[in-house]
């Protein structure tokens, strides 16, 4: 049977608006975006790992840690850019079956939560996966309250019904599956 080339992309774009060159920050002595190409490589699931950014200064970190750099166009980093135009764009230049946004401002993330979450993606046979987390939380959307009653007494916590923030840890698509709908 076939395996799957699976591509880590590590976008990296300089310019973030909230956080000027969050990447770039240090955490305990090196760049932060080193943490995610740290738990990528130590994975061992990835047919490639590349740095994708805007800025050629991420070149020397990719070289530093023996791993690609794709410089994509300047258009593709700014702030207005959505995630879709990046990632369709990597595709052009690096095809792979599966693709994997390894988000370089996670480093937290750990090699076991990697290969778990790649690989519940290929037993289930999954187009795309998003990670998130389950928080049962009093939460309100667009001034209504979501899992909760106003009237009443308020509900404890550990009756909620959870609800699922987006965690941009992983996101994870089948490449035939994201240019199709593109």
């Amino acid at each position: 049977m076939k395996k799957d080339k699976i591509y880590a992309m590590i976008p990296a774009r300089i310019g973030s608006t909230r956080f000027k060159k969050k990447n770039l920050a240090i955490l305990n002595g090196k760049p932060m975006i080193e943490y995610s190409i740290d738990a990528a490589k130590k994975a061992n699931i990835f047919d490639k790992i590349i740095l994708n950014s805007d800025d050629k200064i991420f070149s020397k970190i990719a070289k530093r840690n023996s791993i690609e750099f794709f410089h994509r166009p300047l258009h593709l980093g700014g702030s207005e850019i959505k995630s879709d135009d990046v990632v369709a764009n990597f595709l052009d230049n690096f095809p792979c079956e599966i693709i994997v946004w390894a988000n370089p401002i996670a480093p937290l993330q750990t090699i076991e939560d990697i290969r778990n979450t790649i690989n519940f993606f290929i037993k289930n046979d999954l187009d795309s996966l998003f990670t998130v987390k389950s928080e049962q939380v009093q939460c309100i959307y667009q001034n209504n309250p979501i899992n909760f009653s106003v009237s009443g007494k308020f509900e404890q916590t550990q009756n909620l019904e959870p609800v699922y923030p987006f965690v941009p840890f992983l996101m994870i698509w089948r490449s035939k599956s994201f240019l199709k709908s593109y």
